[in-house]
This record gives structure tokens, sequence and C-alpha cells, in this order.
């Protein structure tokens, strides 16, 4: 997990009474959970057109597939 703000890279404190993490410099309170996310984003790789095309490819079957479910 960041030991790090993922706003303005300051140092994080945990604050037992509350269980949040906070910033040194800029106070910005974080959970677990979301210092978990910004880790996890951190090592995502950019979507490529490839990926957006796939992506729209599947939006568009599911839509389809579902409207034909409420026809019958």
């Amino acid at each position: 997990m960041p030991s790090y703000c993922t706003d303005c890279g300051g140092e994080l404190v945990w604050d037992r009474k509350i269980r949040m993490h906070s910033c040194k410099s800029c106070g910005t309170m974080f959970t677990e959970a979301q210092l978990s996310e910004a880790q996890d984003r951190r090592f995502e790789r950019p979507e490529d057109d490839e990926d957006r095309r796939r992506r729209r490819h599947s939006d568009y079957l599911d839509w389809w597939t579902s409207s034909k479910k409420k026809r019958e």
C-alpha cells in the first residue's frame, strides 16, 4: 500500500481513533480501500484503441442480446 498521499505526494500517517490515513501536507484523509484502489490504478496499463474497440463490441453484444430477451 502506498505510504504517500495520492493527491500531493506527502507522507501519510495512520490515525487509530478514526481508523484512516491522513496526509501531513494537505490533510486529505484516506481509507484502506481508497489507498488499495490507488495502488491498483498505479499498475494498470492505459487502454489503447484495440481495447476500446473490444469493449464497444462487447457492450453492443450485451445490448443486442438483452433487447432480444425483452421481446420474448
